[in-house]
């Protein structure tokens, strides 16, 4: 026999209505609805900022905001997402505002990937021309056929450049390739750090390198161009390269500090699936969008089934995070990511749809109040079909649509 522990004695009854509103959307579940053991009074925000940068300033200045009102402590506060790659522009913009924070994950941050390296490597280069390690690390990245040989020839030279010509056997095709490269490195030296990314990337081919990476190892490319998209994206805000540089190395030893030191009162920054078994009375879930959660790797499945089940996985990681709140919560989708537009989340759509029982609750001979046409009857139902009788004449419409965008109410 199952026993079903349906009653939640953490959150409010606000936050329980729409963790049931979005559970109800999934086929493979036991059968129940979690009723609410704390009375209601909670508060549901939704927020669209611009990015994932305006996201992470609008939630510092509202925990800042609440923290000088109501005298909370910071654990009263837990940022929750899908991927460990959202907490970047949390992490830089809770250390510029002097929040305290707590990274619940084993973190790494984006600036020890590999692929991150790299280009940060090219950057140092246009500091420091004299860092032979770098020079070594992105030499052929892209590829310009320089030997392992000829890299250990020279890697103690304090030329490295000038060594690289003149002392190793180089067909002139590969020297001009080198001077191009020292000419370009001159070239970012001068640009601010966005644009310098950005021309690596493009210009100097770096791009193409991880394409042909993942082509040869026939992996997705999507994780990479992601750190490469989120490395632009940190350095937005910084006007040289020695500035962002610096603002790098303060990012891990705050990261290091902040696991060394288990008594700090801070933040939570927590991905959903850590989050599991807390509790929080504010929290915040960034990110909620088409792609991020759900996850894009759940819809680029073939097999139909899989899919909806992979989908249905992530409608509960959602769930998860909803009922992690007790009093407050806020749904942010922000509208562009890494420049690009991006539709909110499936799953915001799915909370503010209507519920089975309600859409079951208008039938035939329910008189109505349309927002536009007023008072009517209904006369057909036909699944999400209704028919509705107005003074002078009749109309169909999506019940589900109307009663999503509140266009229509029993009477």
């Amino acid at each position: 026999n199952k026993v079903l522990l349906d009653i939640n004695y953490r959150s409010k009854g606000e936050i329980i209505d729409i963790a049931n509103r979005l559970i109800e959307k999934n086929e493979n579940r036991y059968e129940k609805v979690i009723k609410c053991g704390q009375g209601n009074g909670a508060n549901v925000n939704y927020i669209s900022p611009e990015d994932s940068e305006e996201e992470a300033v609008y939630i510092a200045k509202d925990i800042k905001d609440k923290i000088q009102e109501d005298y909370t402590e910071y654990t009263d506060f837990a940022v929750i997402y899908r991927t460990n790659i959202q907490s970047r522009a949390l992490v830089d913009v809770f250390m510029d505002m002097r929040i305290p924070f707590v990274v619940k994950d084993s973190i790494v941050t984006i600036y020890d990937h590999w692929a991150a390296q790299d280009i940060l490597s090219y950057l140092r280069i246009g500091v420091n021309p004299n860092s032979n390690k770098d020079w070594i690390r992105i030499i052929n990245k892209p590829f310009r056929y320089i030997s392992k040989d000829n890299l250990n020839l020279i890697k103690d030279e304090p030329d490295f450049i000038n060594a690289l010509i003149n002392k190793c056997d180089l067909h002139p095709k590969q020297v001009k390739t080198i001077n191009d490269l020292d000419i370009d490195i001159s070239y970012v030296k001068g640009l601010n750090p966005k644009n310098a990314i950005s021309y690596i990337r493009t210009t100097l081919d770096y791009d193409r390198y991880i394409l042909d990476y993942c082509t040869n190892r026939k992996i997705k490319i999507n994780g990479l161009i992601e750190i490469l998209n989120e490395l632009e994206s940190s350095a937005t805000n910084f006007k040289t390269i020695q500035e962002y540089l610096d603002h790098i190395e303060r990012v891990k030893s705050e990261i290091v500090d902040n696991k060394n030191n288990k008594e700090t009162d801070g933040v939570i920054f927590t991905t959903m699936h850590s989050a599991k078994g807390l509790e929080f009375k504010n929290v915040y879930i960034i990110g909620a969008n088409e792609g991020t959660i759900p996850h894009e790797k759940s819809y680029e499945i073939d097999d139909e089934e899989k899919k909806n089940d992979q989908i249905e996985e992530e409608r509960r990681l959602m769930y998860v995070a909803i009922t992690r709140a007790e009093e407050n919560i806020c749904i942010s989708s922000p509208i562009n990511k890494y420049g690009k537009r991006v539709s909110k989340s499936r799953f915001v759509e799915d909370i503010k749809a209507p519920t089975k029982k309600e859409m079951d609750s208008i039938s035939i001979g329910d008189k109505i109040y349309h927002k536009k046409f007023k008072e009517g009857i209904i006369v057909e139902k036909n699944g999400d079909s209704i028919k509705i009788r107005f003074k002078d004449v009749d109309r169909v419409l999506n019940s589900k649509v109307c009663l999503t965008k509140r266009i229509i109410w029993k009477i």
